[in-house]
């Protein structure tokens, strides 16, 4: 480079080191964005909230968090930098209304639903649900239309969403047998006590294994919702938090580790089939299902 004017020079000479200086810090900073954490420690910190719900979401004999769910959202938290929280494990109806009021809330497993999709911001989806009629094999019984339906006895989770999709469709209340927790409905449908229950097909053939019961002896013979899963936050929650939370569950998916979850807890539950097909979910194309009222929260996925 040539300067006519010495003065010229002299100044060039001096501004060559904050050149430098000034391109060292530059690509510095591009290189603290490439590697910040997807969301910030402090934004991360929320009230987790969740439910007895296997093999989504649960806790084992000794009281730690377990479950699908559960090791997503902890893959989620080592993917995004976020610190590893406390999760409480709450009545769902109890859990639901905190989600409606509270901000810096969450709440997980979730059923998308499209009035939730109104009312919640949405991760996920984690897995496949499907909500069925659950009934012995040896009575093949067969549902050709809702009448079907109401010459049964059904057995229902108190306030789950199987109780609230046979309330729909218009099944009387006095066809239906409450229990307060999947296991003591499985044991009704076991014993004979009622005809069929409605309740998650995975769900129910966790618990029958877990009870050393033959899932196998058991079919599913009405589907009342085929839905998908996933983490339910309060609607308030800023977009940098979810957009991060959902580009790290799209990046466990793609490494493969999100189906390693999923397969483990299948197997170990027993021969579950969720049909579940990883995507990366979008807000513009929710799953249909049944119109729920947020004055009346069901109980189990929701």
């Amino acid at each position: 480079m040539r300067f006519k004017h010495p003065l010229l020079w002299i100044c060039w000479l001096f501004l060559l080191p904050y050149q430098a200086f000034s391109n060292d810090a530059e690509d510095l900073q591009l290189q603290q964005a490439l590697d910040a954490p997807l969301v910030s420690p402090k934004a991360a910190q929320l009230r987790w909230m969740s439910e007895q719900y296997p093999p989504y979401n649960y806790t084992d004999k000794l009281g730690n968090a377990r479950g699908i769910a559960v090791e997503m959202l902890t893959a989620l938290w080592d993917k995004t930098g976020a610190p590893k929280q406390p999760i409480e494990f709450l009545p769902w109806a109890r859990s639901y209304a905190l989600l409606l009021r509270k901000p810096k809330t969450a709440l997980f497993s979730m059923t998308y639903t499209p009035s939730r999709e109104q009312l919640f911001r949405f991760v996920g989806p984690i897995i496949a649900t499907q909500i069925v009629l659950l009934a012995p094999k040896s009575a093949g019984l067969q549902i050709a239309n809702i009448t079907d339906i109401a010459a049964l006895q059904i057995g229902v989770v108190r306030d789950d969403i199987g109780e609230s999709l046979l309330t729909e469709l218009g099944i009387p209340e006095d066809l239906l047998t409450s229990s307060n927790q999947a296991d003591n409905l499985i044991q009704l449908l076991h014993r004979g006590r009622v005809d069929a229950i409605a309740y998650s097909y995975d769900v129910a053939a966790w618990n029958m294994h877990q009870a050393g019961i033959d899932p196998g002896q058991y079919e599913s013979i009405y589907t009342l919702l085929q839905g998908e899963l996933g983490f339910a936050f309060h609607a308030q929650t800023p977009d940098h938090l979810i957009d991060g939370l959902q580009q790290a569950l799209v990046e466990i998916e793609a490494s493969g580790d999100a189906d390693r979850i999923r397969q483990k807890y299948l197997k170990e539950g027993g021969p579950v089939s969720s049909g579940f097909h990883p995507q990366a979910y979008s807000q513009e194309s929710p799953q249909e299902s049944p119109q729920e009222s947020p004055q009346e929260p069901s109980n189990t996925p929701p």
